[in-house]
């Protein structure tokens, strides 16, 4: 048995367990690269029977990654087909109020990729900091200028777009909308103040984060991201009727973090250890507090921006 051509096999079951589900002939969408015939897999498929093949187990586990990758890149590709339907109407049609529609889809669609992203990437930054690896700080950081630039694209096409709507409605939703853009961007350069100096600490290797702080600060980061979820689901909804109390959670936040602040600053008068991992430290208590103000100001323009 060659390991190398397990990936062959796993593409054959995969494909021979859709064609059974969908009653169709599986042969020919199927390789023969593998280690097992199209004809051997087929039968184990028919069979459900793979006892005294070992090798079979590990397929069955890259099967089941497979499928759920290609379930997630379907969703995401749906995602952005929708997206790019929106752009098309946003450009294509003469109706103002068609391009109204289109314009707050497209907005709304971007705000919560950016409050996605922002989930995700605040959570991964502090884990790997946590546990002082890294690499996945380093790759955070070239997502995230990435996202940059996905964000500036969308930024240019929707300002595009609203010149094209009633010129009294784009007076009085510019502002608003402006808010918005400029609050995801700064909550893209708060993730990058946050990563580049945990990388640097990594890269240099020194101390890593005592546990004692991450214990302290894990509640917080939670605390943040369920903010954040929260602020996209409202977004996504198109439902602002709790928007107040969650506006009002982040806000109680931010005081919280302001005291973790206070406390840390007396920390560094008080220790006599290496400062370095200190200031790290105070840096993401301080730019967790700026996503917090971010977050609210962009939660606060969606809502008059789709009122």
């Amino acid at each position: 048995m060659d390991i190398f051509k397990y990936r062959y096999d796993a593409e054959n079951l995969k494909v021979a367990l859709k064609c059974r589900y969908l009653h169709i002939c599986p042969y020919g969408f199927m390789n023969n690269k593998g280690n097992y015939t199209a004809r051997e897999i087929v039968g184990f498929v028919r069979k459900g029977d793979f006892g005294g093949l070992p090798a079979m187990f590990v397929m069955i586990a890259l099967v089941c990654y497979l499928l759920y990758r290609s379930s997630v890149n379907y969703k995401k590709k749906s995602e952005e087909e929708k997206d790019d339907e929106n752009a098309k109407i946003m450009f294509a049609s003469e109706d103002k109020d068609e391009v109204w529609s289109a314009l707050k889809a497209h907005v709304a669609a971007t705000l919560s990729r950016s409050l996605r992203f922002s989930v995700d990437t605040y959570a991964r930054l502090f884990d790997s900091f946590a546990k002082d690896s890294l690499r996945p700080l380093r790759s955070s950081m070239v997502k995230i200028v990435e996202e940059k630039g996905v964000l500036k694209k969308n930024r240019s096409d929707e300002t595009l777009a609203m010149q094209r709507v009633d010129r009294q409605l784009a007076y009085e939703r510019g502002t608003w909308y402006h808010l918005c853009s400029n609050s995801s961007q700064q909550m893209l350069n708060t993730l990058m103040r946050i990563a580049e100096p945990m990388k640097e600490h990594t890269e240099h290797s020194f101390n890593p984060l005592p546990q004692e702080y991450v214990k302290e600060f894990a509640p917080y980061c939670n605390k943040v991201c369920a903010v954040l979820e929260d602020i996209n689901g409202i977004i996504t909804s198109g439902d602002y009727t709790g928007s107040h109390e969650v506006s009002l959670r982040a806000k109680e936040l931010k005081h919280e973090l302001s005291a973790l602040r206070n406390r840390q600053t007396q920390r560094l008068h008080q220790s006599s250890a290496s400062l370095r991992i200190d200031f790290v430290f105070l840096n993401l208590i301080q730019e967790s507090h700026e996503l917090l103000s971010g977050v609210r100001n962009l939660l606060r323009g969606s809502s008059k921006l789709f009122k």
